[in-house]
């Protein structure tokens, strides 16, 4: 069965979780929630649950409250591609932010270039919004940083709305860029210094940012290097200038920012409050996700709380140091280890005392105990990637008080009857008493002894205290209970785990130590409760990378497990996968790989049921093979994640049939190397994704696209009966699930319809090709500008029209040639002169295939009328033309010979380089069915 889950814990995981998600491509999403939740339903429901509402969440803390009059007259405006604001073209929506529209967009002049356009959203253009607005694009006009985007221009649209004109930023957000480059510690903090410059020379143009979070701070790789920029100042405001004459204070009552990366003072004063120092935490925050893969604190226990409640919890919440948050994330440690290309246990080391330090500093509720500066604060780092004594250090233990009192201030103010009530729960959930004491003297011991427990462990959980305190505390629960008590070894696990949390890593392990003494005094030393706790040590020591130590006292562990249980278990499968690592480590890949499959069989026979536990331990086997090329085992591993995924979500589950789509994607292209399923079970599975996306629903067309494009690649490499047809079917439908993606780019539209073109065109579907390259041009003169050299899809077009006059199997009048035909006509209206002769006589051939025969016979009239075009109407061109009309006139023996005429006149020798007339005669033998 399951380990219990602390109730206390449950909102700092839903963050973590949701977190950790949303670093990963959409797809990934799913799949991750299940693995991260280990076999927990609840957890998983409310972190999809999340996932789910993200797209449609909105800065619903900055959205006023009514629509001020006098505005309505716009209410239906609404810019978009194609929108031409001052000398600036829209091209794409990019983002929408508390009030403002992202575009990208095409300046026309005095220069041509690519920029980020900004406009006051739709609905938000209230006065005091604009006056914000117009704060923020005047006070963006001082700065000039490289690692901040520049403001190029500003002005305003014919409805009045705002906007300005911002360097392009093609980049990605800081945590999504270090995860997908797999940035180590040290080069995530190197780039995190070139942030604190920037915000340092915006601070002292008076200038504060009050909404720095991942998603603002956008990374690109320009010339081999990590390059950050800072963007929407969106809520910036002056702190030694006035900006304009109409800047309009945010309303008492209202903060703008986003809670999870807000400071205490934004979050409880609003803007009266706020000065640089706020900034210093919320780019603290940033950091700390950048080091641990997620926030110190989780936006639902802000999403699900009022105003009051969301400033007091801001204010109050202390976070775990980032060294402690990995330590508290256990096996899913190593997935966020992995992606700063280190174990687990080495990023905890690293993490571990300065660099907490620091991050905590910038952490600090008081604002006169942060960095007095983000340069100071990036100089801290900077020393601390040279070796160098850092500034920032460990809270005192007086600090430590006075922040437990401020904190707790209520419950210590009510007296001594509310805080022995308190103790006295805690006892009951401790050790397990279902019974009052009847004894007045051993209740008041025993409830001290707990106090001692609360104040050592509660008053900061990653606070330093020394080992005399800590024996102290289990000398006063000895005293209170008895030297054998069976909550003693409780009491010293607590201990262990905050010495751990605190750093101190081997008076954690001895602090085990005595547990385990306890525990096999009182319970035997193959008793449950000692092989957990064995379990429990060796897995601290792995991932504090103490793997010598580590590897036999959990091999202990496991040795006795079904002794100690009657079975293997479930509980036992967190040592399991610990030891794993640890075989891993020593180069061991499948002894590593046995005990992931054992995990496995052990959580499908005892818990078959726990599709998420099945879940999270099958992709745990995925990983490690994949990554040690071990993939040929993991067909089975793949069944059963399958299987899990589907019980989970059956057909027609509200919100969550994707993630069958999801999965299955990410199996094919998995097998696309792994080369492991057959090709008809790949089918199988695309189908069956592709069903699972028939929800319509926009968010899954990326997805649907992607499944399709697979799906028609596997059925033309088989090339069966109906394979061909059915696979171009699916090429047509994956590009109009590309167009339904949300603000897909024209980039993305243009790459899909060429690689269609290239398929249609390889397939003899000529006029579907045509249709795709004349999108092609288009899309591409509306990117790059009506100048734009599309010489490929120019030469294919060429190609394609050729290919349709050759076609035989095409019938006459097929609707191909009318599409062959618009090809010739762009050819004509882009030639120069000395080449229209050819695209001339290619749209009279093709007008002629399509079942139009005047041209032609306009033209055979015009070379023997009374003013011939032609001076020499004896030419082979001319003859087989008219060798073309006599036969549309049905005069079929006057067709013959003006033809045999034209190929004798061919065959002289100053016809012999007439490329053009020999296709010609060609093209009429085939026509008329005359053979050469």
């Amino acid at each position: 069965m399951n380990e219990p889950h602390d109730p206390s814990s449950a909102e700092s995981e839903d963050e973590r979780i949701f977190g950790e998600a949303l670093t990963l491509p959409p797809a990934e999403r799913a799949a991750h929630v299940l693995r991260a939740s280990q076999g927990r339903r609840e957890l998983a429901g409310r972190v999809l649950d999340l996932l789910a509402a993200h797209a449609t969440a909105g800065s619903f803390l900055e959205t006023p409250a009514v629509r001020p009059k006098g505005l309505d007259s716009v209410a239906n405006v609404r810019e978009g591609p194609g929108t031409v604001i001052g000398p600036y073209e829209l091209i794409e929506e990019l983002g929408e932010g508390g009030f403002g529209v992202v575009y990208r967009a095409r300046q026309l002049e005095p220069v041509r270039r690519e920029v980020a356009l900004k406009v006051i959203k739709l609905g938000m253009d209230t006065r005091q919004v604009i006056a914000r607005f117009e704060a923020e694009r005047q006070a963006l006009a001082v700065l000039d940083h490289p690692h901040i985007a520049r403001v190029l221009d500003a002005g305003a649209t014919d409805t009045g709305r705002p906007y300005f004109v911002m360097e392009l930023v093609d980049g990605v957000d800081i945590t999504k860029y270090c995860d997908q480059q797999k940035l180590d510690t040290h080069a995530r903090i190197r780039l995190f210094i070139d942030v604190c410059d920037a915000l340092q020379h915006a601070h002292q143009r008076g200038l504060i940012h009050r909404d720095l979070k991942p998603s603002n701070i956008l990374v690109t790789l320009r010339d081999g290097k990590h390059v950050p920029k800072v963007i929407d100042f969106g809520i910036a405001k002056a702190t030694t200038q006035r900006l304009t004459e109409r800047t309009v204070f945010t309303e008492l009552g209202q903060f703008i920012g986003t809670p999870v990366y807000m400071s205490p003072e934004q979050a409880e004063h609003g803007e009266a409050e706020v000065d640089t120092r706020s900034d210093i935490y919320s780019l603290g925050v940033v950091l700390y996700e950048l080091l641990t893969g997620g926030p110190p604190f989780e936006a639902k226990e802000l999403r699900d709380r009022g105003l009051a409640e969301i400033q007091t919890f801001i204010r109050e919440h202390e976070p775990l140091p980032p060294s402690g948050r990995v330590t508290r994330l256990g096996v899913e440690g190593s997935t966020v280890a992995l992606a700063r290309g280190v174990q687990q246990g080495e990023l905890i080391t690293t993490l571990r005392g300065e660099a907490d330090w620091i991050v905590m500093k910038a952490l600090e509720k008081e604002r006169e105990r942060r960095y007095e500066s983000a340069a100071a604060f990036g100089q801290d780092l900077g020393r601390f990637l040279d070796n160098m004594p850092v500034l920032a250090g460990p809270p005192s233990v007086v600090y430590r008080m006075r922040k437990f009192v401020r904190r707790h201030r209520i419950a210590v103010g009510a007296g001594a009857i509310v805080l022995l009530a308190l103790v006295a729960g805690v006892a009951l959930m401790l050790v397990g008493f279902v019974e009052a004491r009847r004894n007045a003297e051993i209740a008041r011991a025993q409830n001290e002894a707990l106090s001692d427990v609360v104040a050592t462990l509660g008053s900061n959980r990653a606070g330093q205290f020394s080992l005399d305190e800590a024996a102290r505390v289990v000398e006063s629960f000895e005293r209170a209970y008895g030297a054998n008590h069976p909550g003693e070894a409780g009491v010293r696990r607590l201990l262990a785990e905050r010495l751990e949390e605190a750093g101190r890593t081997s008076e954690a392990i001895e602090e085990f130590k005595r547990a385990l003494e306890h525990t096999a005094r009182v319970h035997g030393d193959c008793s449950p409760e000692h092989v957990l706790l064995m379990g429990q040590l060796g897995m601290l020591m792995q991932r504090n990378g103490l793997n010598e130590d580590a590897e036999p006292m959990l091999g202990a562990a496991l040795a006795v497990e079904a002794a100690a249980f009657g079975r293997k278990m479930v509980q036992m499968n967190a040592p399991r996968l610990a030891l794993a690592d640890v075989k891993q480590g020593k180069g061991d890949i499948d002894g590593a790989l046995a005990l992931n499959f054992e995990a496995l069989e052990i959580v499908k026979a005892e818990q078959p049921d726990n599709q998420l536990g099945i879940l999270r331990t099958a992709q745990a086997c995925l990983m490690r093979a994949s990554l040690n090329g071990r993939d040929s085992v993991l067909g089975p591993v793949w069944l059963d994640f399958l299987q899990a995924i589907d019980q989970l979500y059956p057909d027609g589950a509200s919100g969550r049939a994707s993630s069958r789509g999801d999965v299955r994607l990410q199996l094919v292209q998995w097998n696309v190397e792994a080369k492991v399923f057959p090709q008809e079970a790949i089918l199988t599975f695309l189908r069956e994704a592709i069903a699972a996306y028939q929800s319509g629903k926009p968010e899954v067309a990326k997805q649907r696209s992607a499944a399709r494009s697979l799906l028609a690649e596997t059925l033309l490499e088989r090339g069966g009966p109906g394979d061909v047809d059915e696979a171009l079917a699916g090429v047509a439908a994956a590009i109009e699930d590309v167009r339904q993606i949300p603000n897909v780019s024209g980039r993305v539209l243009t790459g899909a319809l060429d690689s269609a073109a290239d398929r249609y065109e390889a397939h003899g579907r000529l006029g579907a090709a045509i249709e795709a390259q004349l999108e092609v041009i288009t899309l591409r003169r509306e990117l790059e500008g009506a100048a734009a050299e599309v010489r490929k899809q120019k030469d294919a077009l060429e190609r394609l029209a050729q290919a349709l006059f050759y076609d035989k199997a095409l019938p006459q009048g097929h609707p191909d040639f009318a599409i062959g035909i618009r090809a010739v006509a762009f050819l004509q209206a882009e030639a120069p002169s000395d080449e229209l002769g050819l695209y001339d006589r290619l749209h009279d051939a093709l007008t002629l295939r399509s079942g139009n025969y005047m041209p032609a016979l306009r033209r055979v009239g015009g070379l023997f009328g009374r003013n011939p075009r032609h001076r020499d109407p004896k030419h082979p061109y001319t003859l087989a033309l008219a060798a073309f009309a006599a036969n549309l006139a049905d005069n079929k023996t006057r067709a013959h010979e003006l033809l045999d005429e034209a190929t004798e006149l061919a065959a002289r020798p100053e016809y012999s380089n007439d490329m053009k007339s020999k296709e010609m005669l060609a093209f009429v033998r085939q026509m008329i069915g005359k053979r050469e």
